[in-house]
């Protein structure tokens, strides 16, 4: 094997890794390419044709298909986005006196604290305001 089809099936590898690690499309555009380049390196044509178009096609991929995305509406893309603003069950009764409070929201149970300082019981429904560390901010629905 030639050194360039190392290089591509590199820049495949670390691709691929990029994109599992993050939450958009961030680096995805340049597996098709180097795919191409591949396919250009098999037939023994220059290495400046093979950049060339795995460039053009990674640009090319990157206009389309971001203009796409970002016309799709907005989908949580972090545990923030998700909880900020919802609607939490109080699970065990939130105490700042006692240190305790626990609450529900998606199905997972997180310890909670009242924005004001004060209690709320099982069963009381409250809007998460913020994150603190591991412990949710909430208030008093209304």
């Amino acid at each position: 094997m030639t050194p360039m089809l190392y290089i591509w099936i590199a820049v495949i590898i670390v691709a691929l890794i990029i994109e599992g690690m993050t939450a958009g499309l961030t680096c995805i555009w340049f597996v098709p390419a180097a795919a191409v380049a591949i396919v250009l390196e098999l037939f023994k044509l220059p290495q400046a044709i093979q950049i060339v178009a795995f460039l053009v096609i990674s640009l090319l991929l990157l206009i389309c298909f971001r203009k796409i995305s970002k016309k799709s509406s907005h989908v949580a893309t972090n545990v923030t986005d998700m909880i900020i603003g919802g609607t939490a069950t109080v699970t065990e009764r939130i105490d700042p006196a006692n240190e305790t409070g626990e609450v529900k929201i998606d199905g997972k149970r997180w310890s909670a604290r009242l924005e004001d300082g004060g209690t709320a019981e099982e069963g009381e429904r409250l809007t998460v305001i913020k994150i603190s560390g591991v412990k949710l901010i909430c208030k008093k629905s209304d």
